[in-house]
């Protein structure tokens, strides 16, 4: 069997309401050590010299790369195989995924290397406060990806029949994303075409058929037509753009 739509399009259609339906919180070790080197750096900037202005790149290099650890502990993004060919760096990839805008960051670590290899001369204070602010507000932007572990990803139509799919993201490995829920029968086919995704595992119930046919006499506009399945990633070709999608809808 093979799923006929185009996931990307039915999440970003306006029709239909998407969510995350729970989640849960994480204990991440580097969160508050992040936070911690952030607050130092301010404190070291109140002395005006050069030194403590090294020790304040210095510590923003840590912060970033703590917090980067931290998203792909979460995220796993690392493990995702659809990248384009081009090699990519985390920043790169959480880029592409929506999450960071690196050319500000990108521009501390362009500072801190000249520091490190060349003996390059540090900001001047203004511009070492501007820096401090820059991963702030990077830490702000990505805490729920750091401390947030979601339950399945939740569309549901707005239509006559309450249709609704449950997207089950495998964040560990990344290698596959089950679905379940009262779907459209369209969406289902037995026939391979341009676009489709095989299904693995499927299952099909009509509940009109068995002990629930009293309960959707009595609520006739609910579909009865209950699918699930696993699809490979592999098979997914928009699959970073799906993934990108869900994650603005990875809030507190």
């Amino acid at each position: 069997m093979y799923l006929d739509i185009n996931l990307i399009d039915l999440l970003k259609n306006n029709e239909y309401y998407s969510y995350f339906g729970s989640h849960g919180y994480i204990d991440a070790i580097s969160y508050t050590k992040g936070y911690e080197l952030i607050a130092h750096c301010y404190e070291l900037l109140q002395n005006n010299n050069t030194l403590y202005k090294e020790d304040v790149i210095s510590n923003l290099r840590k912060a970033i790369n703590l917090r980067i650890k931290d998203l792909n502990t979460n995220l796993n993004f690392e493990k995702i195989q659809n990248w384009d060919l081009a090699k990519k760096n985390k920043l790169e990839m959480l880029e592409q995924l929506g999450i960071v805008k690196p050319f500000l960051i990108k521009k501390l670590l362009n500072i801190r290397n000249g520091i490190e290899y060349d003996g390059a001369n540090p900001p001047s204070s203004i511009e070492c406060l501007e820096l401090i602010d820059i991963v702030w507000y990077f830490y702000k932007s990505t805490d729920s990806y750091c401390i947030i572990d979601p339950d399945e990803f939740q569309i549901e139509f707005d239509d006559k029949e309450n249709h609704c799919i449950a997207l089950d993201f495998d964040f560990k490995s990344h290698k596959t994303l089950n679905f379940n829920g009262r779907m459209p029968q369209n969406y289902i086919t037995d026939k391979p075409k341009i676009n489709t995704i095989k299904i693995n595992n499927f299952f099909y119930k009509d509940f009109s058929k068995n002990d629930y046919k009293k309960y959707f006499k009595a609520n006739a506009e609910i579909s009865p037509h209950y699918y699930s399945g696993t699809l490979n990633v592999e098979d997914i070709p928009n699959y970073i753009e799906i993934v990108a999608h869900i994650l603005t809808k990875w809030k507190f």
